[in-house]
Parts: structure tokens; sequence; C-alpha cells
């Protein structure tokens, strides 16, 4: 029933089994109001959100029920960061976060094992390249039957689809694929550059691999250039290369090895120039480095970094750069990490995504990192892939409270205003904040100001 501008009238409810409510009447609807205004009301089909009088689809709960029977909930509450508080007989109480997170895998249609690749084409569909290739309408994932183990995905500007992997390269042509043959164990990038030179990079195992120029059907090895992790723009036309034998910098179809006066890193996987010009280094097992004006600037656990086993790294678009890992996925602004690098700030702290967020394995895999027309950031892991919405997810500070206080030995009055005589010249005091989202995740920073 709702009652709304002086007059009642009723809410159709999803329809249950009629002994549900002859033998469980008491847990047939239980309500609360959402953090947004809106109503929740759990009833034997699910969570029916309630707005403006309008129902939502029922939403299924993950709490825990015997099969067959209907969960015993007796009350709900959502606090002020959005967690649903559910009040059962039997289980207790359960706190079910908003994830900021979507992860695909086995039950929604993929398989369930590692992917290395994702990419949105022009028409939208979304590409997610491992073991099997798929592509995601928005609703449902389609198997692409006839290529399997890719690594790379791309499209060229006259609409092609490129596929690469441990089976060679693929073109899609108006529904029609094509394979060709690389002189490599794999194909692991595929980039075009300002020109429309199709550009492939070859990782090596028993073959050397390399980077190879595609015209006119064929593949042109690059001498000097062995087993390449990743092609990557610049601003300027040209684009960096990733390889064995370090840092390659390409223009005008001349390569020439890159690098500042400073040594570079071991183990570079990915490279990334931001919409300042600096170029950031992820690597595997010596984290995240800074490249500006010549000068080289590391940054690894000890700043801040979540770890050092970096995968892949890119930028959002406002002002964020997005990093997976071997244990998890995280986010740091772009200013943080600048305001390090210059000495203005003495540690960086990072946003993470892992198990607690939604994910299904906290380890990425491959260089798979992409961002959609929707907003959302994807990355690929060892299980399926995972979609984050950077807007989804608590964005209120935690409440801050004053525990104890003192002025040298004299306790101060936590209730009110008090004062002290003079000579008190040392002040203490102990502090936290209160948050039931992530409390392990809380960090603290303080400062003093003058009145």
């Amino acid at each position: 029933m709702r009652y709304y501008q002086g007059a009642f009238s009723d809410v159709a409810l999803p329809r249950t089994g009629p002994h549900v409510l002859a033998d469980y009447p008491e847990y047939a609807v239980t309500m609360t109001e959402g953090a947004d205004g809106e109503v929740l009301v759990h009833t034997p089909a699910g969570l029916v959100r309630i707005v403006d009088g309008r129902l939502s689809p029922p939403e299924p709960l993950s709490l825990p029920v015997n099969a067959g029977e209907v969960p015993k909930v007796r009350s709900l509450l959502v606090d002020r960061e959005g967690n649903l508080w559910v009040g059962m007989i039997g289980a207790g109480l359960l706190r079910l976060r908003p994830a900021p997170l979507t992860a695909y895998g086995k039950n929604e249609g993929l398989s369930d094992s590692s992917f290395n690749a994702v990419f949105q084409d022009r028409e939208g569909r979304i590409w997610l390249g491992g073991f099997l290739l798929y592509w995601f309408d928005g609703h449902e994932f389609h198997l692409f039957p006839g290529v399997n183990n890719i690594v790379a995905i791309a499209q060229t500007s006259d609409g092609d689809l490129w596929f690469g992997g441990y089976g060679g390269l693929y073109r899609w042509r108006s529904g029609v694929l094509k394979h060709f043959e690389v002189g490599a164990a794999a194909v692991g990038s595929i980039y075009q550059d300002r020109e429309g030179t199709l550009w492939i990079g070859g990782i090596g195992a028993e073959r050397s691999g390399g980077l190879y120029r595609f015209r006119e059907g064929k593949l042109d090895a690059i001498p000097g250039i062995s087993s390449v992790l990743s092609i990557t723009g610049s601003r300027d036309g040209g684009f960096w290369v990733t390889g064995a034998d370090g840092i390659h910098y390409v223009r005008d179809g001349k390569a020439s090895l890159y690098g500042p006066k400073e040594k570079l890193p071991a183990h570079i996987n990915d490279v990334y120039q931001d919409s300042n010009g600096s170029l950031w280094f992820t690597t595997y097992g010596s984290g995240l480095f800074r490249l500006r004006d010549g000068r080289l600037k590391a940054i690894t656990t000890k700043d801040g970094l979540p770890n050092n086993m970096l995968l892949h790294g890119m930028e959002d678009g406002k002002g964020n750069l997005w990093f997976s890992s071997n244990r998890n996925i995280f986010r740091l602004s772009l200013k943080e990490l600048d305001d390090f690098a210059d000495g203005r700030i003495s540690s960086i702290l990072p946003v993470l995504y892992g198990m607690a967020e939604g994910m299904r394995s906290s380890e990425c895999n491959g260089p798979g990192g992409g961002i959609t027309r929707d907003g959302r950031i994807w990355f690929t892991t060892l299980r399926g892939v995972v979609a984050i919405d950077p807007t989804a997810g608590n964005r209120l500070p935690p409440t801050v409270v004053l525990e104890e206080a003192w002025a040298s030995n004299f306790t101060l009055a936590r209730d009110g205003q008090t004062s002290v005589s003079p000579g008190n010249n040392t002040f203490d005091f102990r502090f936290t904040a209160l948050s039931f989202s992530a409390p392990e995740k809380i960090r603290f920073k303080y400062r003093l100001v003058p009145s």
C-alpha cells in the first residue's frame, strides 16, 4: 500500500507461491529506505526497488538459506555509505556492500579460464580474448568460432578486426576470417599508426619474435627488435615498442633504441604516455617509473604502491591512472603521482580493487585493459574479466571521532569546550574514523590549523 498526496493506492509486488505467504507470513515483506530515497522491499522473489510508485524487477540476494526455504529476513537498513544490513532469524546480521565492479565468468556465459585482451569496436561490441574468443553485445556473450589462444585485438581504420595470439594473426573482414603466419611464437600486440600502417608485435619463445610491418598481405620484420611485449602510440605520431632488448621508438618506419641518461628498469611490461607528456613504465618486479625531461623516478611499495608486479597502465581521461597487477587492480590520481615524483609529497595512497570488491581472482592476466564508451574500466584476470564503474562505491569520507585528548597530563572533556591553565604546553589526542564499508582500508592524515 502506498500513501501519496492524501490518497492510498495498491502497489503490486512480485508474485510468489501461495504456500510462501501461508507458511511464512512474517517473512513475506520487509522494507527500508535506500540511500537515494528509494524504497527497498525484500520479498520471497528478491529485492525490489520502488521509485515514484514504480517497481524494479526483483534482484536476488546472496543470503544464507537452505534450498527450497524462504530467507527469514526480519529487518533491513541502509547506512550512509550505501551498505544494506539484513537481520535474519538464525543467520544473524549480514552486510551487503555495493560492488564497484562486475565480474564476468562462467555464470555469465564466458569460460572461467584466463583472458588476455579486451577491446571495444566501432559498433560497440566488446571483444574478449583468451583461450577462446567472445564478443559481448551488452546483454550476453557470444562465442566467436575458429579462433583461440588470443592475446591482442585491434580494429583498423577501414573497419577490419584483427586478432593475434598463439595461433598467429587473423583478419575478420565482411564476415570472412583470414589467417596470416607470423615468424614468432605468438602475436602479442597489434597497432595502426597515423599513416595507416599496421604493426605487429611478436612474442619470442622457440622463435625470436620481433616487430613486423604488415603491407599488402605480407609481414616484414624490422631488424634489431626481438620479443615485443607491447606497442604504444606517442603524441607526436611515433610509437614505443617494449621488447626483450629494451624500449625502441619508431617513427617513419625507423626504429631507435630509446632511453634517458639513467638506465631504464628491467622487465618493462608496458609504456604509457599521459596527457602531460610524461612516460610511465610498468614493470614486473620493480614497480612503476615516471620519465619526464630525461629524469627517471621510481615508485615502489615503500612509497605506497600496493605491489611491484605490474602488468598494464592506462589513463581514464578524468585525471586518474589505472593499473593491473598480479595481486589486484588499483587507481591513482595523476596529480598525486606527479606530486610524489616531484617531491611535493612523501607517499601515495591508491584505491584498491580486489576480492573484497567482487573480483573472482585478484590476479590480472596479460596486457588486457580498456575503457568502454559507458565509462567502465575493463581488465582481464585469471578467472574471466571485470568491469569497474569508477562512479560506484562509497564516496563519502568516514565520520571522524575524537576519542581522547590531553593537555600535558590534564584530560580534556569530550562533550564540549574546555580550558586548561597556563603551562600545559603539550597536546595529545587519539582519534579514529568510522566506516562499515572497508574499515581495514582506512588511512589517516592529519593537519593542525591555527584558529
